[in-house]
């Protein structure tokens, strides 16, 4: 067996300099802490960046030194047609694609289908290859050379690459151990757009066969993976890598927010954090309020989030609610200071999500001394576990909302937040490092990774908790 030299951190296709959000935002996670825990561990640690062609190369993120000059090109006049050519075929071949799996979706023949995704695949590749057959591609600075001894770990988005790179690394040597953060688009396909939905499918097929081993950021997670692996013939081996979280110190500013949120906020509103798309389950909650609106509830709820996809059904029936504007407000642009402000105000927080692959926002509201309302689900309960509260239907939910309005009862949902513990991102990163530089058949599995005795409490700064007494 040979042991493990470095492990190199895929940082490709994840936007971390774009105000990172969800699993960009675990990524920075392991890039803070994971070369503590690679230099306790005894081994190398370099970030990558997929360049193109099956090549990475050293990762150059925000903060890091610029790339060393290229040294000038000479054009030939005589590939300027050529040129034109590709930059044709840069935006025809993405639709051709498109079109092509499309077709392969529809039609009922199994080797038909193939064939058409193989011609996709060739599409894909054409200009590429036409551009190194001219010398129309420049150097690659720092490139990675992968070998054997080399352990690939993925914490980002595998599903934007291509995966034959990954297969090409497998084929060097690497071994290659993706952090699979859900699988929705195979589970709630209908959630998702095509061709999109079709596309995860089947990289994620073509990922776990490349793969001996994963981890899952919950159990709802790695029994999706592993589900998956064996409907499709593979097995791995699966641990659990939650999300950490260690309570932020972010400065509150409301002065980013719009002039009706900041007049608001004073109201003590409820709040909902996250992209509004259709499995976060929007429309539930707003049907639930606005019965208790009717019968003179006075407590608004405040969306915060970006529109993601598939957005019209729950735009619709937040615009179309005669509460907009009074008791019911969307928030699109909220940087980290605006959501702290809303968070330091607000009396609690709801996520109405019909399948996540962790949920983030719940520990966020929990560090801040508010009340979690959730759906029930397993994947929250996993998380949260009695320091929430659970609903299933609208209905439930505004029975719910009612009864927390009672004297005395938010305090004693804030008394419950305060007792949860979590794993600080630390902790998880350094698990994940120790046991990466495992012989693969010694990895753990399962719960093993993370150990009890590393929670931490998520409890509320002092000064936050005073803040929420008044509310």
């Amino acid at each position: 067996m040979i042991p493990v030299r470095r492990i190199l951190i895929d940082c490709s296709r994840t936007p971390l300099d774009e105000r990172p959000t969800g699993i960009p935002r675990v990524v920075m996670q392991y890039l803070a802490h994971a070369p503590a825990a690679a230099a306790e561990a005894g081994v190398e640690l370099v970030a990558i960046d997929y360049v193109r062609d099956g090549i990475f190369a050293r990762y150059r993120g925000p903060g890091a030194p610029p790339a060393p000059p290229l040294p000038p090109r000479r054009s030939d006049p005589r590939l300027i047609p050529l040129k034109l050519l590709i930059e044709a075929l840069r935006y025809v071949g993405p639709v051709l694609q498109n079109a092509l799996n499309l077709l392969a979706a529809l039609l009922p023949l199994k080797p038909l289908r193939k064939m058409l995704h193989r011609f996709s695949n060739s599409v894909g590749k054409f200009v590429p290859k036409l551009k190194r057959r001219f010398g129309m591609v420049p150097v690659i600075a720092e490139p990675i050379t992968f070998a054997p001894g080399d352990v690939l770990f993925v914490p980002g988005c595998w599903f934007n690459m291509e995966i034959e790179a990954y297969e090409a690394a497998r084929a060097a040597g690497a071994e290659v151990v993706p952090l699979v953060h859900d699988v929705m688009p195979i589970t709630l396909p209908h959630l998702h757009e095509y061709p999109w939905r079709f596309e995860f499918k089947q990289r994620f097929a073509r990922l776990v066969g490349c793969v001996r081993h994963v981890y899952a950021i919950s159990h709802q997670t790695l029994r999706d993976v592993t589900a998956f692996a064996a409907a499709n013939g593979e097995e791995v081996t699966a641990a659990i890598a939650y999300n950490g979280f260690t309570p932020p110190a972010i400065a509150a500013d409301a002065s980013g927010l719009s002039p009706a949120v900041r007049r608001m906020l004073h109201r003590a509103p409820f709040v909902m954090v996250g992209t509004v798309e259709p499995k976060k389950g929007h429309g539930d909650v707003v049907a639930a309020f606005e019965r208790l609106w009717a019968n003179g509830y006075d407590r608004p709820l405040l969306i915060i989030g970006r529109p993601g996809w598939h957005i019209e059904e729950a735009a619709e029936r937040i615009f179309a609610s005669p509460f907009k504007g009074t008791h019911l407000f969307w928030e699109t642009e909220a940087d980290d200071a605006g959501l702290e402000a809303c968070y330091r105000a607000a009396c609690g927080f709801i996520s109405a999500s019909h399948q996540e692959g962790f949920g983030l926002p719940g520990l966020e509201a929990a560090a801040r001394s508010l009340p979690v309302v959730l759906r029930d689900l397993p994947v929250f309960r996993e998380v949260m576990g009695s320091a929430a509260r659970y609903f299933t239907t609208p209905d439930d939910l505004a029975l719910l909302l009612r009864d927390l309005d009672a004297p005395g009862a938010l305090a004693r949902a804030r008394a419950d937040i305060e007792g949860l513990t979590w794993y600080p991102w630390d902790a998880v990163v350094s698990a994940v490092v120790r046991d990466l530089v495992r012989p693969p058949a010694q990895r753990l599995a399962g719960l093993a990774l993370l150990r009890d005795a590393d929670r931490a409490p998520v409890a509320a700064r002092p000064e936050v908790a005073r803040l929420h007494a008044e509310v």
